[in-house]
């Protein structure tokens, strides 16, 4: 199976798509703790530390900056997936024990990922028009100062 590899943006996705690579490292990392047999309340620990310290605020931010805009069948996919993984997240913080929920969120996760990289941000570069690429690209590049800090202590992977 061919290994699928991210694509390299300049401009006002880059800094959504660097977020990628730290959502796709949060996923390998789960993978790992399943494939270890870490206790699940150890990854469920590790899912809230990721959801309240990046993922929340990156669809959020997707959302409010770029799907907002256009009212499409590929925009309105990027929103109904945001609200799975939503959907997921919760369903872990309730049913903590449930290795399935986090396999599923996993795929999830990964799929929509791919989905955004290969469909949707294309899409969205050659529609929207290039001065609100430009207008939104600083506030983007403002909220992605810093690189996601995942120091998350418990090293379970």
């Amino acid at each position: 199976m061919k290994k699928k590899v991210l694509v390299h943006r300049d401009g006002t996705m880059a800094s959504l798509g660097r977020d990628h690579h730290y959502d796709l490292m949060f996923c390998w990392r789960l993978k790992q703790g399943i494939k270890k047999n870490v206790d699940l309340s150890r990854l469920w620990q590790y899912v809230r530390y990721f959801w309240f310290n990046h993922l929340r605020e990156h669809l959020s931010e997707e959302e409010n900056l770029l799907f907002g805009r256009i009212h499409d069948e590929l925009s309105t996919r990027g929103y109904q997936e945001h609200n799975q993984i939503r959907r997921q997240i919760r369903k872990i913080f309730y049913q903590r024990q449930e290795k399935e929920a986090y396999l599923k969120l996993i795929d999830l996760l990964m799929a929509h990922i791919h989905y955004e990289e290969d469909v949707l941000f294309p899409h969205l570069e050659n529609i929207l028009p290039a001065q609100f690429l430009a207008e939104v690209s600083q506030p983007i590049a403002n909220l992605h100062q810093q690189s996601v800090h995942d120091d998350y202590a418990d090293v379970f992977w």
